[in-house]
């Protein structure tokens, strides 16, 4: 589970830089890169906070940063259809929450 991996590549789909994405955290570059790189793991509110600022949900970014390789070899087909299930249902909440907000 790379969580790092995945915060950076929301950022990087919203088209922020590292250094604006910290600013809107309140946190230096420095330690976002070390979370990005996956040198630091973020607290509870503070992956709620990125989550935040990302526009999108902590359990988004935790079932994104789940790889097939993660699973055991048995029980990868099942998840890939679960994975990709809850990527459906997490999507399709976030896109009515982001309309109710407008």
């Amino acid at each position: 589970m790379k969580i790092g991996k995945t915060i950076k590549s929301i950022r990087t789909e919203r088209g922020l830089k590292q250094k604006d994405l910290a600013a809107k955290l309140s946190m230096t570059a420095e330690f976002l890169s070390k979370i990005e790189n996956n040198e630091k793991k973020p607290s509870w509110p503070t992956l709620s906070e990125i989550a935040d600022a990302l526009d999108v949900t902590v359990p988004f970014i935790l079932l994104s940063s789940i790889s097939a390789d993660d699973i055991k070899a048995g029980e990868k087909q099942n998840f890939l259809k679960m994975k990709h299930g809850l990527e459906m249902l997490l999507n399709d909440i976030e896109a009515t929450t982001r309309n109710t907000k407008q």
